[in-house]
């Protein structure tokens, strides 16, 4: 059971990193065409750093501890970014992200 709630709260998050990630560029150049831009090439970046170094079946997957570390680092970009969105949001989206930190960690034992 705990699997199928990791694999359930990873998607999530990562769906929610993207999110984050996105509103957070389009926020820092100032909206507009120029925030699309930024949103859009915020997103890029991120989904090629995850699809090589932390997608599950990337060739060039990290072993641990790296990606661990590199899911940290993301997910922490990930925070930054919502901090462009309501007060609640990026404290939930930390916490929901140190959850699946570690319970990645606790399921790949």
């Amino acid at each position: 059971m705990l699997p199928l709630i990791d694999g359930a709260l990873a998607i999530l998050v990562e769906i929610a990193l993207l999110i984050g990630v996105g509103k957070g560029a389009y926020v820092l150049v100032g909206g507009g065409v120029a925030g699309w831009i930024a949103g859009f090439a915020a997103l890029a970046v991120i989904v090629v750093i995850w699809g090589i170094w932390a997608a599950p079946a990337s060739d060039r997957r990290l072993p641990m501890p790296g990606l661990a570390i590199l899911k940290a680092v993301l997910f922490a970009v990930g925070t930054v970014g919502w901090t462009a969105g309501p007060a609640w949001a990026w404290p939930s989206f930390a916490a929901a992200a140190a959850l699946s930190l570690a319970l990645g960690l606790v399921v790949s034992r």
